[in-house]
């Protein structure tokens, strides 16, 4: 195995970075466990790493990863020049503190002008040119300044240029010249990063040869020989070099006793540190603190070179470090800035929307469908804390009236007992729950129990629910004669001749029903009656197909009412869900191909005339799921795109269909196990923690509508609320406006991969602001009123939107029950109030005039009271 260069990397700067402003020459191949950022200031750089050779041009810079091999060097024609190289490390501590996992995250391309994130890259540069500046300064607090700045700049590097690693992915891979990704050199190279790991995680303990041994799992001889021909040294002296590294920071950057330093990070006695710090750093402890402390933090480079033969080293040949000169720094700075600043104006806007409602208008009724019902994916989850607190939220703020839900014949319900019984416990918890919070169940009869059903390895998700056919239509019929019957004896028939009963779901995908279409028509035929023979007034229905795109589910329902037709069997409803997204096998892989801005609605045309012109022109409507899409891994059901998408559907909708479900209120959703991330792209209204996504905002909004429209276009409605004892025989004007962007062609098409875990809005349209101008004529008001109130609700990326939210703020993989507190209570949406005059600008002779500016994505609720309706 040939060796690898390994650089432990020094860091001469009290802290756990190391900002480096250099003349550089040249270095060798090499890497280290910090990741590093190379930025080219001045001339030219040759870039060597496992990608290949490149020219770093000037103002360019790239990342290097963890574990990296890479070179640098001055060009040739360079040598001469006054080259300018700056050189950013960050150690593993650094990035621990910032609870980013340095194994789990790999930096991608970041050099050139002609790509994405140019903006970014301005920004970036600007960064870098502070922390050189402060870098060579004496500012009292310049270690602080230059860790924030760093932190700033991890920050940016993490939402725009980096991507997660499979979790299969052991580590990062190093490499070496002439054997690049060999199957047998990453084996060693994930055995020295698992060995480094494990020492700078328990290097105080002081783990002994047999111990690294272990956790190589090879045997203690043949881990000598290999770390020492692997790191150039043996392992005892990279141990003492880990230590002596580590008591040397606490010696700077605290106050504490010697005797505590050196017994918290390993050594025996004052005697065994004393010594071997003096072997590697060149003085003693005291010597070294005194030094430092006094003289400051640029005089002690020569301090923490190792002098002891042998240690690992810096394989970089630097010419003497240069500071950047001013001009250099404020040109370069100038010709970096963002232009943009300052309050946005109506003139800074890209689309400008004004908005009548006319004296001669015609009101008409605002169908509040959407908040008919909201999705869970199974009854299970109910009789959980958390989902119950998550719907005691929503119902508290927005208030849905039904909750449809699978699985409620699941075995986990427990409905078979040893005794010729049906036990009901947990059926009971799941409908008391519901009805507790002012919930009316929507029960979708699924799955197939075990005792009753025909296949009992045919299940879907991890719950297993069964999907085949009931063996004995006799024992279904039992179970669903005994089931109504148990409903309306504990809750009254008056009560549940309000629920609806649901067979199945969708029994047009394979996954969903093994049997044939006959076989469901028999199922449903038989529930139907049996249902029908307890309580005629029980509402009955189905059959729930999917997607309208994919499986055959336009063929599917046409079959489905003629057959009721020709078999005379009642439909009460007629269910169906709208997914604007199908889904097809190519290459042996699912693609999805996400369908334009107006499917939804377009759907919902072709069910009503379907129902309309067939044998049960009477029966509702219930698209009892939709979502943006079907997937609950998808990550633009994080993004604020959700709150313009409800939005724009919902408003644009209304009369089609007594219900449209949206799927679902929690992120707890588990048929395919819990996402493993706070912002895992579920379809929930409330993140795993019960965070508030967009989707959750864009609800509320709709719920402070009022009862009549005034006005409607595609992307606003004015509505009012009818008098009533509140507001004292007055009224209450609600405008909404939204900014929709719609995906990019090419994620739409299934030509792209899945959008980036951090930047997950490159997958969309290039979108503008928009300015809103509202005029309302003043006779719908009180005669004579002078005074209104002006609440106004503001929701875009930067007010609401939770997972813009957690990227500003570092974008922490592990949250802590207080910063989970602290997202709460900070990401909402931007409210003000203010008391207006007619007299006042903004206010017309003939009315009322409301301008808006409504952020890409975003959506803007603004509140219009006569004052007096205040009681003033």
């Amino acid at each position: 195995m040939n060796r690898v260069n390994f650089e432990r990397v020094n860091f001469n700067f009290v802290g756990d970075v190391k900002p480096i402003v250099t003349n550089l020459v040249h270095t060798w191949p090499h890497w280290h466990d910090e990741i590093e950022i190379v930025f080219s200031c001045h001339g030219e750089l040759l870039l060597r790493t496992e990608d290949g050779e490149r020219v770093l041009k000037e103002g360019e810079f790239v990342v290097v990863n963890s574990a990296e091999t890479h070179a640098v060097n001055t060009l040739e024609k360079e040598k001469d020049a006054e080259n300018i190289v700056f050189m950013l490390q960050l150690s593993r501590m650094f990035l621990q503190n910032m609870y980013m996992d340095i194994d789990a995250i790999r930096f991608t391309e970041t050099a050139g002008e002609n790509t994405k994130n140019n903006e970014i890259r301005r920004s970036l540069r600007n960064f870098f040119l502070f922390i050189m500046d402060e870098e060579k300064s004496n500012n009292e607090n310049k270690t602080a300044v230059i860790h924030g700045l760093c932190g700033a700049v991890v920050a940016l590097l993490i939402r725009n240029f980096s991507v997660p690693l499979p979790l299969s992915h052991n580590g990062p891979t190093l490499h070496r010249e002439g054997n690049t990704g060999s199957d047998e050199y990453d084996k060693y190279s994930e055995r020295l990063k698992r060995i480094l790991n494990f020492v700078s995680r328990h290097y105080a303990e002081n783990p002994t040869l047999n111990d690294i041994a272990n956790v190589a799992f090879v045997s203690p001889f043949y881990l000598s020989h290999f770390f020492t021909q692997t790191m150039g040294l043996s392992y005892s002296k990279y141990l003492n070099y880990f230590k002596i590294n580590m008591a040397r920071r606490d010696l700077v950057s605290t106050k504490d006793t010697i005797i505590n330093i050196l017994t918290r990070h390993g050594f025996a006695n004052a005697k065994a540190f004393n010594r071997i710090f003096k072997a590697y750093v060149g003085c003693s402890p005291r010597e070294y603190r005194k030094t430092v402390l006094e003289a400051g933090e640029d005089t002690y480079t020569s301090l923490i070179q190792p002098v002891a033969e042998g240690m690992p080293g810096s394989y970089v040949d630097f010419q003497n470090p240069v500071k950047i000169p001013k001009a250099d720094y404020r040109d370069y700075k100038e010709n970096s800035d963002n232009p943009h600043t300052g309050e946005l104006t109506v003139n800074q806007v890209e689309h400008a929307r004004n908005i009548t409602v006319e004296n001669s208008r015609q009101d008409s009724p605002l169908d509040h469908y959407f908040l008919k019902m909201i999705g869970q994916a199974r009854a299970g989850d109910f009789l959980r804390k958390k989902v119950q607190d998550h719907f005691r939220t929503a119902q508290k703020e927005i208030g849905f009236e039904f909750a449809r839900f699978h699985g409620i014949f699941n075995d986990e319900m427990c409905i078979f007992t040893d005794q010729d019984r049906f036990d009901w416990t947990y059926v009971d918890d799941v409908f008391d729950f519901l009805l507790e919070i002012n919930l009316k169940p929507f029960v979708e009869l699924s799955f197939m129990p075990a005792e009753l059903a025909s296949g009992g390895e045919t299940t879907l998700f991890f719950y297993k629910g069964n999907i085949t056919p009931p063996r004995d239509c006799g024992k279904w019929s039992e179970l669903v004669v005994a089931f109504t019957g148990h409903l309306i004896e504990r809750y009254s028939i008056k009560r549940v001749s309000q629920w609806y009963f649901e067979v199945w779901n969708e029994p047009n995908i394979e996954s969903y029903w093994a049997g044939t279409f006959d076989e469901y028509m028999r199922l449903y035929r038989i529930t139907a009656e049996c249902i029908k023979s307890i309580s005629p007034v029980i509402k009955v229905g189905g059959p729930a197909v999917s997607s309208l795109m994919d499986h055959d589910a336009c063929g599917f329902l046409r079959k489905f009412l003629m057959a009721c037709k020709r078999q005379g069997i009642p439909v009460d409803f007629i269910s169906a869900h709208p997914y604007p997204a199908y889904y097809y096998i190519e290459d042996g892989k699912l693609k999805e191909i996400l369908l334009g801005p107006d499917s939804t609605k377009k759907d919902m045309v072709w069910i009503k005339e379907l129902v309309d012109s067939s044998s049960y022109p009477k029966a509702e409507i219930h698209l009892d799921e939709w979502n943006s899409s079907a997937r609950d891994r998808d990550f633009v059901h994080n993004t604020a795109f959700m709150a313009a998408f409800i939005l724009k559907n919902y408003l644009l909708c209304g009369g089609l269909a007594a219900s449209l479900c949206y799927w679902a209120l929690s992120d707890r959703f588990e048929e395919h196990g819990l996402g493993g991330h706070e912002f895992y792209g579920g379809f929930g209204l409330l993140s795993v923690s019960g965070l508030k996504k967009p989707s959750y905002h864009a609800f509320r909004a709709l719920k402070q509508l009022g009862n009549k429209i005034l006005a409607r276009g595609d992307d606003f409605i004015v509505t009012y609320s009818e008098a009533d004892e509140n507001l004292h025989g007055k009224t209450e004007v609600q405008a909404l406006f939204w900014n929709y962007v719609h995906y990019k062609d090419d994620y739409a098409k299934g030509k792209n991969g899945p959008p980036d875990f951090y930047d997950r809005y490159d997958v969309f349209d290039q979108g503008g602001r928009c300015c809103f101008t509202l005029n309302i004529p003043d006779d719908l008001f009180p005669e004579n009123t002078e005074a209104f109130l002006i609440e106004k609700t503001i929701f875009n990326r930067k007010h609401g939107s939770i997972f813009d939210f957690w990227i500003e703020n570092g974008a922490l993989n592990r949250l802590s029950s207080e910063q989970i507190e602290i997202m709460r209570t900070q990401c909402i949406p931007k409210q003000s109030m203010e008391i207006c005059h007619a007299s006042n600008e903004g206010f017309r002779a003939a009315g009322i005039m409301v301008k808006e500016i409504v952020e890409p994505f975003g959506f803007a609720l603004v509140k219009i009271r006569p004052l007096a309706t205040l009681g003033r």
